[in-house]
């Protein structure tokens, strides 16, 4: 496939002040459902890996649901932040609603680590985990993340690829540009994980380049009939780790591109296989994703191309 041309780096709301409500990333998304494991531990061990592949000098923005408002950052301040991602070893709980969060910017970051806790005893939502990186961030690099949580941490599920960072707050004001680039570009996801977590204990909230599915959205059964699917793209591998099944969609993250007739081939089939795990009450972004049909259009868009084109 011939290179194609690439999204734009930003949606601005305001080209004279400049200021962004949607940037192309690379990223990732985990749901999760063992809380008292994350808080202990899981997140500070991805905290580290994601310090060790970040550029710690543009990580210049820090806050907690501690504090109430963002706070500046400097370089030698990061692995401080460390210990208040742990939560109490002895006590082994939970802090319900408890959020983390080191960018590079406070709206729509490229480069973050953003982590919320859920009490499972007190919501039926999941708890989340997004890294973002830049748009020249390896394919290879999240596969490596990917396959580290996969095999060690437990999860509801995941996904990896290609993502919209969206700027919070600002309703379809920041989600009525990116409807338009997702009109052309079918590879890239819009992971919005306060969202998305909302029902990610029992089904996948969108299709990705990458996908790890754990035993609370797909049964023991149904994991050795997806790995047992002849999949045509010789580019796509299966995984079945530890803490579930992960799918690799393709040698790369594609973006395809529908003003050229280009689609992300390999995820367009490993989505059509996994349709039956994604969301079927998709809950929808805001402004032109909440009219008609249009969220659960584009969330199973590999499944009906016609119901979102």
């Amino acid at each position: 496939m011939s290179r194609l041309p690439l999204p734009p780096k930003q949606i601005v709301l305001d080209a004279d002040r400049g200021l962004p409500v949607v940037r192309v990333a690379k990223g990732l998304t985990v749901y999760f459902d063992d809380g008292v494991h994350w808080s202990a531990s899981a997140a500070t061990e991805l905290f580290d890996a994601f310090l060790t592949r970040a550029d710690r000098d543009r990580l210049s923005w820090f806050t907690t649901s501690m504090m109430h408002r963002w706070q500046s950052l400097r370089p030698e301040e990061l692995p401080g932040l460390r210990e208040q991602l742990v939560a109490d070893r002895v006590l082994a709980r939970v802090r319900h609603l408890f959020t983390f969060e080191v960018a590079d910017a406070r709206m729509a970051p490229v480069l973050a680590f953003r982590y919320h806790e859920i009490d499972a005893a007190r919501a039926r939502h999941a708890g989340w985990l997004q890294l973002l990186f830049p748009r020249a961030f390896s394919g290879d690099e999240l596969l490596a993340l990917m396959l580290e949580i996969g095999q060690l941490h437990p999860v509801c599920c995941a996904s990896a690829g290609w993502v919209a960072s969206v700027a919070p707050g600002l309703g379809g004001t920041a989600f009525d540009g990116l409807y338009g680039m997702c009109k052309r570009y079918l590879g890239l996801d819009v992971a919005v994980p306060e969202r998305g977590c909302r029902r990610a204990r029992s089904f996948l909230p969108s299709p990705a380049w990458l996908t790890l599915l754990g035993p609370s959205v797909l049964r023991p059964e149904e994991t050795t009939r997806i790995i047992d699917h002849p999949f045509q793209h010789p580019g796509i591998r299966t995984f079945r780790l530890a803490g579930g099944l992960l799918l690799q969609a393709g040698a790369a993250p594609e973006l395809g591109d529908g003003n050229l007739m280009e689609l992300p081939v390999a995820m367009a089939e490993v989505a059509q296989v996994l349709d039956p795990w994604i969301d079927p009450r998709p809950i929808p972004f805001d402004g032109r994703w909440s009219e008609g049909d249009s969220m659960h259009a584009w969330v199973h868009r590999f499944a009906s191309l016609e119901a979102w084109l």
